[in-house]
């Protein structure tokens, strides 16, 4: 695009839409920077670094349906619970909404809608992205949230992706003390619930479902 504005310097009516989409471009490669430290940093078991402050999730989540739309079209739903204030990170949190939906574009059923909900209980936060489609087989759930890895539904597909969405929103939901958890079932599709504490500043890390409290004698 800035090839193309240096080669017509007259064309003036056209440096706008060059502009416009080499800032969109260089804004895609520095979210992959981020992407690719952050994920460095998550194996080398170290958290990824949040900033946490007072946040609007039903905001937050408008903001993402805004750029998802913008690529994917006016297929998102979203079903948030209004005045949902809590402590957070919203920039991170933006990126594990921006990626749970993206990836049930691309792996959903093709034009299908994908639902986006905030639901407050108690001091507990839970955002879901559902989709319909292709289910995840459980032996493709056991590595799902693992860097690098792709699914082999996913593997078959023509959508592209690095097998880093999953892994990134894994990380930063456990630095917000969180945990993130996914239900695929052929008759009700897919679900990946992100269950957050209200205050990530104060909140202990909770047991994910099927663990074991540890011995705390």
């Amino acid at each position: 695009n800035l090839s193309m504005i240096d080669r017509n310097p007259c064309n003036v009516s056209k440096h706008l839409e060059f502009a416009e989409r080499a800032v969109r471009s260089l804004d895609r490669i520095d979210r992959m920077v981020i992407d690719l430290l952050d994920i460095n940093r998550i194996n080398a078991q170290e958290q990824i670094h949040i900033d946490i402050g007072e946040c609007d999730i039903e905001k937050t989540i408008q903001e993402a349906v805004a750029e998802l739309t913008i690529i994917h079209g006016s297929r998102f739903v979203v079903e948030a619970q209004p005045s949902i204030i809590g402590y957070w990170d919203c920039s991170s949190l933006r990126r594990v909404i921006e990626n749970l939906a993206d990836n049930a574009v691309k792996y959903g059923a093709p034009l299908g809608s994908v639902t986006i909900q905030a639901i407050r209980m108690d001091a507990r936060v839970f955002l879901k992205v559902h989709n319909y489609g292709e289910v995840i087989l459980p032996a493709d759930q056991i590595a799902l949230f693992d860097p690098f890895h792709r699914s082999k539904a996913a593997e078959t597909s023509k959508a592209r992706g690095w097998g880093l969405g999953l892994a990134l929103a894994r990380g930063i939901t456990e630095a917000h003390r969180g945990i993130i958890m996914v239900e695929s079932v052929p008759s009700q599709g897919t679900t990946f619930t992100v269950d957050l504490p209200l205050d990530a500043r104060v909140a202990d890390v909770p047991t994910p479902p099927g663990a074991t409290e540890p011995d705390k004698t």
